[in-house]
């Protein structure tokens, strides 16, 4: 009775903390900077969400990049590190001889990450991530599968040794 009061608690709990995923994914955040920028001069970045609202005081990172390790990752020096306005924008002045930049923006749980390469005039890679509260649920139903996994397992157990007597 009470692996079944548990098990109809636990199913209850799943439902509603994936009822919230389309929440947090409706608001997928993203970064972009405007091209015809040369090294050496303004470079003005936009960060906003999916849906168009911008990302009003965020937490923006701008990292040169300065090479390529032998894992294939990028050697990072920290360049730049400030806000957005309230219209998602912020302005910073390029270095002179570096061309590529990773861009990181950050507010509330939602982060907008890209590359810029100055030399092939006006692109930037977006690199995707799932939002932290899909994340949670996520991590929670991994959790919830192993432990499911584990009450079979011993029910199992137990049933073999009942027969037995």
């Amino acid at each position: 009775m009470k692996l079944r009061r548990n098990l109809r608690i636990l199913a209850l709990l799943l439902i509603l903390s994936t009822a919230f995923i389309p929440l947090a994914s409706a608001h997928k955040a993203l970064v972009g900077y405007f091209a015809g920028v040369q090294a050496g001069e303004e470079m003005q970045i936009k960060a906003w969400y999916e849906g168009g609202g911008p990302m009003a005081n965020a937490e923006v990172t701008v990292s040169l990049i300065t090479g390529v390790d032998e894992n294939g990752k990028d050697i990072l020096k920290p360049f730049y590190e400030g806000q957005t306005d309230e219209a998602g924008f912020c302005t910073i002045a390029t270095d002179r001889k570096e061309t590529q930049y990773k861009i990181v923006v950050e507010q509330d749980g939602h982060r907008a990450r890209g590359k810029v390469d100055l030399e092939a005039q006006g692109t930037i890679t977006q690199e995707s991530e799932l939002p932290l509260p899909t994340r949670v649920v996520a991590g929670f139903g991994y959790l919830i599968g192993l432990a499911g996994l584990g009450m079979l397992l011993s029910a199992r157990k137990t049933k073999k040794e009942y027969e037995k007597k």
